[in-house]
């Protein structure tokens, strides 16, 4: 089960772009209590690393090797992008998406 339309139907609604969600809890811990493990409910994965990005129009789950298959696996038929967890390619996913996604109205948000 994913929520990430859930955030995307949101975000319109609030001043922000997006949300950048991690898998670390208050104490940037790996392995956070179940209860802390940030990504599983909006996007239904399962592993202790990661790190999401919903935008209004796009989603990427950002991924270590390691978790990249239990990725694909645990968000099928999310609405997002399973992307490799290294620098270069959260900026190329960034501006792929951002250059194609419409600019929003700002003054609608004063």
């Amino acid at each position: 089960m994913d929520h990430v339309r859930d955030i995307q139907d949101w975000l319109p609604g609030s001043a922000l772009a997006g949300l950048v969600i991690p898998s670390t809890d208050d104490f940037l811990s790996e392995f956070a209590p179940p209860a802390e493990r940030r990504l599983r409910w909006p996007t239904g994965f399962r592993g202790s690393t990661g790190e999401a990005v919903v935008l209004r129009e796009a989603a990427a789950l950002f991924l270590e090797g390691r978790y990249f298959q239990q990725g694909l696996a645990d968000t099928r038929g999310a609405p997002l992008s399973i992307e490799p967890d290294m620098l270069s390619a959260r900026r190329a996913w960034l501006g792929r998406v951002w250059l194609s996604t419409p600019t929003p109205d700002w003054k609608d948000h004063r």
